[in-house]
């Protein structure tokens, strides 16, 4: 059972705890993919108004890193940072997991 609630809880404690959740996860998302949506932003800016890789990715790291940096190693940091704040967030997700 990952979801328990006792009676003495008021509801407007459980809606606070859950929007403080929901807003946590949301900045975690926003904090991971925010350095992708701005590299890519730059790469479609840099096609517009320049011959790719212009100057801005015209250093080597930015040209071969960029990508897998911002999308693949922080999709990653996402995927590892969700689960943990479950753990942290959910008394019912700690109860579930320690009586694996």
């Amino acid at each position: 059972k990952l979801a328990s609630f006792t009676p003495t809880e008021s509801s407007g404690q459980i809606n606070k705890e859950a929007a403080v959740t929901v807003t946590m996860f949301t900045g975690i998302y926003l904090i991971c993919n925010l350095p992708f949506f701005v590299n890519q932003t730059l790469v479609t800016v840099t096609e517009a108004f320049y011959s790719y890789p212009g100057p801005l990715f015209s250093p080597k790291f930015m040209y071969w890193y960029s990508w897998p940096i911002f999308k693949i190693l922080f999709t990653v940091l996402n995927a590892t940072l969700n689960p943990m704040l479950y753990y942290c967030r959910m008394a019912g997700m700690r109860e579930w997991i320690t009586n694996l």
